[in-house]
């Protein structure tokens, strides 16, 4: 992507020197959800566990890596791979097959001339058991560069019910601060069009696992494959997967929350008939990636979402900084001091307690303004940083907050309208998003215009 995030194996070829391609394995492990490999599964997975099928066909873990192998030296003209044992869930097997099959692949694999400069393994957030760390960080300490690739899909439960998952939300956080504890590289795979989700489900997910320390992220739309209880709702018309539009304006918003450190192995999926029934745009992976790579050169809205009270001095930061930026100069000193006490961390995590409730806009994993609703329903704080002024963030800002009153009955039951105290500056911007009040005033140095909001 164009001045956004380098792809995976630009980053892979600059830490090994060359480059890096993967080799697909498949040990048939099954998974919690399976009744053998032909039944059962999550809603979406078909009898390939999410692989090539290669244990399906009765082919050796040897079988695998030497084909592996050789059409990645004729097709890459490299010798650097990291095997992937990517079918199932390969944790699944008890921990000493597991650990025999790992040491068997990278065996083989050096046996036959790879250089092995890594490990990937795909399994399911609940299935990440101490041994299997311990034996990944291991690993890590040999020199190999170790991922463990958590199949998390989303972080809303009511999506993980309906995907037939199995684990929650809360299993797929402390998998990830368990892998994060020992130093092992989480790469979250996450699904966006999943049913009765919120429209930013997919940033929403992705920016919470960034600050849970996962560092790399694969991308792709929910569709459908043969022989899946997917299949089964998308022909009684209960189903219908995402637009091409649709996901690339979802996956462009949960890339912009991202900083630079993450790396983006996958934008969307590998799926090509007779596997794939829809949506067809996906057999067109070309087309996807250039799809997004336009939408990029785009400006694209930040995720709004609440804010945490651990975030107390990150909100304050983003305050203080626009305040001395736009309104300090209108002041007196006394008006300064006033706000910048008011705008404190320590008072900020206090009005946390009082029933303050702060939005927060991230773009790059950075909180770029910040609003603060006090109870009933007044905006106490309203501010945007620098250079994400003008782009529609403070108008997105108070649309949350609108949506916050109108969703809690309390809320809305006792206050009919949005009050704000506005700086002298910002009354223009108010009064375009609606606001009215006339006359200006001032408290403890602080001048300020009472403005309303009437809420339907």
């Amino acid at each position: 992507m164009k001045n956004r995030l380098p792809s995976w194996s630009r980053q892979l070829k600059i830490r090994h020197g060359g480059v890096v391609r993967k080799i697909a394995l498949d040990t048939g492990a099954g998974c919690p959800n399976r009744d053998g490999l032909y039944r059962g599964g999550c809603l979406f997975c078909d009898s390939r566990g999410g692989g090539s099928g290669a244990f399906l066909e009765g082919r050796s873990l040897e079988e695998q890596i030497l084909s592996g192998l050789a059409w990645i030296r004729k097709r890459h003209q490299t010798d650097r791979v990291i095997l992937y044992f990517q079918s199932y869930s390969a944790t699944y097997a008890p921990f000493e097959v597991f650990r025999k099959q790992t040491e068997e692949a990278l065996t083989l694999a050096r046996g036959a001339g790879a250089q092995v400069m890594g490990l990937s393994v795909g399994t399911r957030p609940d299935l990440v058991d101490d041994d299997i760390l311990d034996y990944l960080l291991l690993l890590k300490r040999s020199g190999l560069e170790i991922w463990l690739e958590l199949g998390i899909q989303t972080l809303d439960d009511t999506g993980l019910h309906y995907l037939r998952r199995g684990h929650d939300s809360v299993c797929s956080l402390e998998a990830c601060a368990r892998a994060r504890s020992r130093g092992i590289d989480v790469c979250a795979h996450l699904i966006a069009g999943i049913p009765g989700e919120r429209h930013n489900q997919l940033a929403l997910s992705a920016e919470r696992l960034s600050r849970e320390g996962a560092r790399g992220f694969k991308f792709h739309p929910l569709h459908v494959l043969a022989h899946t209880e997917l299949e089964k709702l998308y022909l009684r018309g209960e189903f219908l997967p995402p637009s091409l539009e649709d996901y690339i304006e979802t996956l462009a918003e949960a890339l912009e929350v991202l900083g630079p450190q993450r790396e983006i192995q996958r934008l969307t999926a590998d799926a090509r008939s007779p596997h794939l029934i829809a949506p067809q745009w996906i057999a067109d992976k070309a087309r996807v990636l250039q799809s997004c790579e336009k939408r990029l050169d785009r400006p694209v809205a930040p995720l709004i979402r609440l804010a945490g009270k651990e975030e107390a001095p990150a909100l304050s930061e983003t305050a203080l900084r626009s305040f001395r930026d736009t309104i300090a100069p209108l002041y007196e000193e006394r008006g300064g001091e006033t706000f910048v006490h008011f705008a404190s961390p320590a008072p900020i995590a206090r009005r946390f307690e009082e029933g303050s409730v702060f939005f927060a806009a991230i773009r790059r994993e950075q909180i770029r303004a910040m609003a603060e609703l006090r109870p009933p329903a007044h905006l106490a704080m309203l501010f945007v940083d620098g250079d994400e002024r003008g782009q529609g963030t403070g108008r997105a800002l108070i649309e949350a907050v609108k949506d916050a009153i109108v969703s809690t009955p309390s809320l809305l039951q006792r206050s009919k309208s949005l009050t704000v105290n506005a700086s002298p500056n910002s009354v223009s911007f108010y009064r375009r998003q609606g606001f009215i009040g006339e006359g200006e005033k001032q408290a403890d140095g602080i001048r300020f215009v009472p403005m309303t909001l009437d809420i339907p």
